[in-house]
């Protein structure tokens, strides 16, 4: 582990105990209820209209192009494009 790693894992920790500190961490209900809630991700949910997923897409195939790696539109953004 180099020290960049250490830094990354060392404020991951302390932010995850002050944040349990402050009061963020979830109850047992909650935490039941999303154990047990329905997957909403497989979901087709229609929020934009077809003109603005094609924005959508091209405007991330923008930010994360195609290179040796898949770009924004091979991994499925939007997700909800037809």
């Amino acid at each position: 582990m180099n020290r960049r790693q250490f830094l990354e894992c060392a404020a991951l920790l302390i932010t995850g105990a002050t944040a349990a500190q402050a009061g963020f961490s979830l109850t047992e209900e909650q935490r039941v209820y999303l154990a047990t809630a329905p997957d909403y991700i497989d979901k087709k949910v229609d929020f934009l209209s077809a003109e603005q997923r094609s924005t959508l897409a091209l405007l991330t195939e923008t930010v994360i192009p195609r290179t040796e790696t898949p770009g924004a539109i091979d991994a499925g953004v939007p997700g909800s494009s037809s």
